[in-house]
C-alpha cells in the first residue's frame, strides 16, 4: 500500500514541521545546523521552489492520514571535474518520525524518489549524511548506497 503523496503548495506548514523535526534530530550530529532556517524567508522560498519545479521531487509520507515523514530530492548535474557522464539525483532532505520507523515508510519514499529520478534519466542517487548518524548510514547502506566521498573538516 502506498503511504506517500506528492506535496502541494498547501502542504507548506507540514513540510516546515517535518523540516523542524529533521533539524532537531540532525543537530546532535551537526550542531551548526540552523533550526530557524526553514522558516526564514530564504528557507521558505527554497521549499516553495522545490514544490513547484519539475526538477524537484517533494513527497510526504502518511500513516493513518497523519503526515509522519518527507523526502525532498532534486536532479543534479555531475561535477565538471569528474568524468562520470551520468545524470545524478540528490536526496536533500529525508525524515521519518523516529517512533514509526521500521514500517517501510522510508523505503517507500526512497523507492518513489528513485523511480522519479529514473524517469528523468538519472543514473545515480546521492545523499550527504553526517558522519555520526550511524542509523541513517545503516539505512542507506541497506538500500544499496555505498561510500563515495568523505568530507573532512578542521576547525581554525
Amino acid at each position: 500500500m502506498r503511504n506517500y503523496r506528492q506535496a502541494t503548495p498547501e502542504d507548506m506548514e507540514i513540510l516546515l514541521v517535518l523540516s523542524d523535526l529533521l533539524v532537531e534530530l540532525d543537530r546532535q550530529y551537526d550542531p551548526t545546523l540552523d533550526p530557524a532556517y526553514s522558516r526564514s524567508a530564504e528557507g521558505r522560498a527554497w521549499l516553495e521552489e522545490c514544490i513547484q519545479t519539475p526538477n524537484s521531487c517533494v513527497l510526504i509520507a502518511e500513516l493513518e492520514g497523519r503526515p509522519v515523514g518527507m523526502l525532498i530530492g532534486r536532479m543534479d548535474e555531475p561535477s565538471p571535474w569528474r568524468k562520470i557522464g551520468e545524470r545524478l539525483a540528490e536526496l536533500e532532505m529525508f525524515c521519518v518520525e523516529p517512533g514509526i520507523r521500521g514500517r517501510g515508510l522510508g523505503r517507500g519514499l526512497l523507492d518513489a524518489f528513485a523511480a522519479w529520478a529514473k524517469e528523468r534519466n538519472a543514473e545515480r542517487l546521492w545523499v550527504r549524511v553526517s558522519a555520526g548518524n550511524a542509523d541513517a548510514i545503516r539505512f542507506y547502506k541497506r538500500e544499496l548506497f555505498s561510500d563515495y566521498d568523505v568530507i573532512l573538516e578542521r576547525r581554525l
